[in-house]
């Protein structure tokens, strides 16, 4: 199987929602698929073929499998949403996705910073994802709908903001829908703040479709009184997407 192809079959979209538009690019990928390819005997020319040198110098440095695998699906899927949210950017090694000063990914072709797209980058137990957009700053995130979110719930959400999700009749999964709506919007606005969550409020929440809801929730401290999250039920997971203070859309990966 050729490497392209390689590559290809690892993203997942068919999960995302089909009602979904072109100003922010975004791919899952399959980090149980990720870890059968990288069993295979050319996992070595796999790296050398979709990393640059140093994220190959920062892959090799992770002791765990489990971070190992997190790290490159992350990368891999920033890689695929710059690609097709700006096409000829060139091979995969000549793209680098490295952590800036607070942790955040930046974005680097041929060794010389890019700021004309933006990227954010998430995990969650067995998928990866990551956004592109043009400029201005993004966040996504994807969240297991899992039992830590209850232990957990009263630093992130009120009751105020959890009767307003009526819609969603799992609780477990209101309260996934709401922690990865907040932790995209962490990424976007409040970088460099680590107690962002009473930054943030949920003030309205509108299903717009099936398993698709669109947050409006008051930002404290962010330069800007509003954003709009667009959030979606994908599976076990809800996944979240914000596109600097602009409603987000996004686009199948």
């Amino acid at each position: 199987m050729e490497m392209p192809q390689v590559v290809d079959s690892l993203f997942r979209a068919e999960l995302l929602p089909a009602s979904l538009s072109k100003e922010f690019s975004l791919c899952p990928i399959d980090l149980n698929l990720l870890t059968m390819a990288m069993q295979d005997t050319r996992k070595d020319t796999l790296v050398q073929a979709l990393l640059a040198p140093r994220e190959q110098d920062i892959f090799t440095g992770f002791s765990y499998q489990k971070r190992r695998i997190e790290w490159l699906g992350g990368r891999l899927a920033a890689k695929k949403a710059l690609c097709q949210h700006t096409p000829g950017l060139g091979n995969w090694n000549a793209i680098s996705i490295l952590p800036q000063e607070h942790g955040q990914p930046g974005v680097y072709l041929s060794g010389q910073k890019e700021t004309a797209v933006q990227i954010s980058i998430s995990h969650s137990a067995d998928y990866a994802v990551a956004g592109a957009t043009s400029s201005v700053n993004c966040g996504v995130d994807i969240q297991q709908f899992s039992d830590g979110l209850l232990r957990v719930r009263e630093r992130f959400a009120t009751a105020e903001e959890i009767a307003l999700l009526q819609d969603e009749p799992e609780s477990i999964c209101r309260l996934g829908l709401l922690w990865s709506a907040k932790e995209a919007l962490k990424k976007c606005f409040f970088v460099t703040d680590s107690s962002f969550f009473g930054h943030i409020r949920l003030v309205q929440a509108e299903k717009t479709e099936t398993h698709c809801w669109r947050f409006q929730c008051a930002l404290e401290q962010a330069g800007q009184s509003f954003a709009h999250v667009q959030v979606v039920k994908m599976k076990q997971y809800a996944l979240a997407v914000v596109r600097g203070g602009f409603d987000a859309r996004i686009t199948r990966g």
